[in-house]
């Protein structure tokens, strides 16, 4: 499965999911400056990557459709530990990339929400 991880995921996410196997780049190894998240939502969705964030932009389905993505999974984790964060997104990842793609998930403590 192949990610992008957004400027305000922890870094140390991208060394962990690269050790259980996933294709991840990290947006902010493709620039020196700040990327908009216009730009974001369009290389994800070119380079075939599932968008992980904690930015609610993107929960914006007019503005970012799920449909022209291969899925976008939006990290509601505010005060909680990085561990705590980490296993929120492996519970969203362990639905596959059938369930994610084109789909926006929405990702807490107690549940996933999923948007088509």
């Amino acid at each position: 499965m192949k990610l992008l991880l957004d400027a305000d995921i922890p870094r140390s996410f991208l060394y962990k999911l690269r050790d259980e196997g996933f294709d991840v780049a990290d947006a902010r190894d493709m620039s020196g400056q700040p990327i908009p998240d216009e730009t974001i939502f369009s290389l994800a969705a070119k380079e075939r990557r599932i968008l992980i964030t904690r930015d609610l932009d993107f929960s914006n389905i007019l503005h970012y459709p799920p449909v022209k993505s291969s899925g976008i999974i939006v990290l509601r984790t505010h005060l909680l530990s990085k561990e705590e964060m980490f296993q929120i997104l492996k519970q969203a990842l362990k639905q596959g990339p059938p369930a994610l793609d084109k789909t926006l998930v929405i990702a807490s403590r107690t549940r996933l929400r999923f948007h088509k």
